[in-house]
């Protein structure tokens, strides 16, 4: 309230000094004609004046906003591999089958359509997860471990805009609630592991498809740590995933060395 009036009474005191502009230049020239004429000529150019103050600047403010949100969010994501993605395709790679090659991150990086076309190719891939108790107790162990970075992340309102990464963090909090209700493995039937298994293979296929943009984010932004020489090794994995994936190619079995 304060901080309104105080708008106010600086608008007023500026309304003010133009007023006794005015009335000072209608006193010394004495032609209040050609002082008519100009106020008329600034209020037709307010309209102007409007156009290019608001909407233009505004423009130009909610594109930064924008492309700043977007930033933010790659930031999120990669942060989101470094504890969880990566060790997810640690666990799950030795478990899960699927029918054709897995694009090449290095032919698609660059190009926002190539990365595109990369991520229809592994919405339709036929992929499959075969959970065995160890893989289960892995991946039940790294959620746990991660669960208050994943309220976190979740909880950011940046991540509304990126859907399909919003998608995978729903995704492994559904993965969360199936722990919670089902519990050990000892306990499950063949009905809750089947059901288990397309939940594991729907985060799996999410976290391959995330992965191609935290890939071209991670080489754009920190090359050195995208490298084999890297100082992040755990980030050196994103480019063994490039020989992976040729080689998954070649077999239906996938194996990202990560």
């Amino acid at each position: 309230m304060k901080k309104n009036r105080m708008l106010l009474l600086v608008c007023l005191a500026l309304v003010a000094v133009s007023v006794t502009l005015y009335l000072l230049q209608v006193l010394i020239f004495r032609d209040p004609r050609t002082t008519e004429f100009y106020i008329f000529q600034d209020f037709a150019f307010l309209p102007i004046s409007i156009a290019v103050a608001t909407l233009a600047v505004n423009a130009l403010m909610a594109d930064r906003e924008k492309r700043d949100k977007i930033a933010h969010t790659s930031m999120l994501r990669s942060q989101f591999f470094t504890g969880v993605g990566v060790p997810m395709l640690r666990v799950l790679s030795d478990c899960c089958k699927f029918e054709g090659g897995l694009p090449v991150l290095s032919e698609i990086e660059a190009s926002p359509k190539a990365r595109a076309l990369a991520k229809d190719k592994i919405e339709a891939l036929s992929l499959s997860v075969h959970l065995d108790k160890t893989a289960y107790d892995r991946v039940r162990s790294l959620l746990e471990q991660s669960r208050t970075e994943l309220l976190i992340l979740g909880s950011n309102p940046d991540l509304m805009e990126a859907e399909c990464f919003t998608q995978l963090l729903w995704g492994i909090f559904h993965l969360l609630d199936e722990y919670r209700l089902r519990g050990n493995w000892e306990n499950l039937e063949a009905e809750d592991i089947s059901h288990l298994e397309e939940d594991f293979a729907r985060v799996l296929r999410l976290i391959l498809i995330n992965n191609i943009d935290n890939a071209a984010y991670l080489r754009t932004h920190f090359p050195n740590f995208y490298g084999p020489q890297g100082i992040n090794a755990l980030y050196a994995g994103q480019t063994e995933l490039i020989r992976s994936a040729k080689a998954a190619a070649r077999t239906p079995r996938l194996r990202p060395s990560f």
